[in-house]
């Protein structure tokens, strides 16, 4: 979605922060109002303060799904100087590697992750997104398990299960998983 020619920076700036608070990643959206703010010459890290940062790697992930290496390697790089050694921040990494088809050095990265953090709930996800990738759908499923044994109210990681199991034909498997989701404590 491009941005409408009568947007203002606040507008933008709004529209970026909506985004971000919300998870939505409208990649194009996010990149279409970069493109106007720097238009507009807004010096981004003055006129976000604290949301700077955020914002970075919105648009990191954003830049990634769309193939902008350099914008990607240049918010990479400030949030690395930043944040040396911030999971976050090597979570980015690890997608930097998976856009650009190193799947086994992005499963190395995540691997390096989890032995200092072993509930990061970010990097479990990367991997099961991996091994799908790789049509390894029985380790796919087998993370997730590890992952939903602590983060069991994740009807999200749920649905992916169940999604896992059908792909692999294991139907008896997904019909057990499927029943509790309405009972959840998300959905009241």
């Amino acid at each position: 979605m491009a941005v409408a020619p009568n947007k203002t920076v606040q507008n933008s700036l709004e529209a970026l922060h909506r985004l971000r608070v919300r998870k939505v990643r409208a990649s194009q959206e996010v990149l279409d109002h970069v493109e106007f703010l720097q238009e507009k010459g807004v010096n981004l890290k003055t006129k976000m303060g604290d949301e700077f940062w955020p914002f970075l790697e919105q648009l990191t992930a954003a830049a990634l799904d769309l193939g902008r290496d350099d914008i990607a390697e240049e918010c990479l790089g400030q949030l690395n100087e930043r944040f040396p050694d911030s999971p976050r921040v090597q979570i980015l990494f690890g997608m930097r590697r998976e856009a650009s088809g190193d799947l086994t050095g992005a499963l190395k990265l995540y691997d390096a992750i989890l032995e200092v953090d072993e509930a990061h709930a970010g990097i479990w996800k990367r991997r099961v997104a991996v091994y799908r990738q790789l049509g390894d759908t029985k380790r796919a499923a087998e993370d997730l398990c590890r992952y939903l044994d602590t983060f069991y109210t994740d009807v999200e990681g749920w649905l992916e299960l169940a999604d896992l199991y059908a792909s692999r034909y294991e139907l008896s498997a997904q019909s057990f998983l499927l029943p509790p989701l309405p009972l959840s404590p998300c959905s009241f």
